[in-house]
């Protein structure tokens, strides 16, 4: 990609925390929305066990493919 791909795009970056009346959700990457959480507070602590949880299973894969490639 050459720099100039970008010249003349334009890039929003959106929040991935959204309220709705008194309860908080969060956007996945996937676009799946999370909640609802009582208090901010409790959002980011779930959003940091997603993307743990997320990272887990990302390892895992990538260690069941490692174990599995030289298999018939």
């Amino acid at each position: 990609m050459r720099k100039t791909d970008f010249q003349n795009r334009s890039f929003r970056r959106t929040s991935r925390y959204i309220q709705k009346g008194r309860y908080w959700y969060f956007k996945t990457r996937e676009g799946d929305l999370l909640g609802p959480f009582e208090d901010i507070q409790t959002l980011l602590k779930m959003e940091w066990d997603y993307i743990s949880l997320m990272d887990q299973h990302v390892n895992s894969t990538i260690y069941h493919q490692a174990l599995t490639a030289g298999l018939p």
